[in-house]
């Protein structure tokens, strides 16, 4: 679109700092968010990762809806289903890996380690 860019450049030729000050801003906000993804890929399962991510996505339906009044009960139904399954998921996935803290580990068989005593003699 030449009438947008054109807009943009006309603004930011009037207010130059401000303009900066806009762009500086996004660019920091899209580092973070680049970065706190890095970081949670590291950290966080594949599965977790795709459930996360749903989530986002159902988060922001929702807020667009509630935005736009939609009140017909099989759309809300449908979201509160779905908040309501990532709950579960959330509690089960903490209850398992407490479960597996809690585990005894495998003991270690009592006693030294062996040795080898006898001395190797060539035929």
């Amino acid at each position: 679109m030449p009438a947008e860019r054109t807009g943009s450049i006309a603004y930011l030729r009037e207010n130059p700092l401000l303009g900066a000050g806009i762009i500086c801003a996004g660019s920091l906000a899209a580092f973070g968010y680049n970065m706190s993804v890095f970081i949670y890929t590291m950290v966080a399962s594949a599965l977790a990762l795709m459930v996360s991510t749903n989530l986002l996505k159902v988060v922001l339906i929702t807020v667009a809806a509630v935005m736009e009044h939609v009140t017909y009960w099989v759309n809300l139904l449908g979201i509160a289903i779905f908040y309501t399954a990532i709950g579960v998921y959330a509690y089960l996935s903490f209850a398992q890996k407490q479960k597996k803290a809690a585990a005894p580990a495998p003991a270690a068989e009592a006693g030294p380690a062996p040795t080898e005593k006898t001395k190797l003699v060539s035929p």
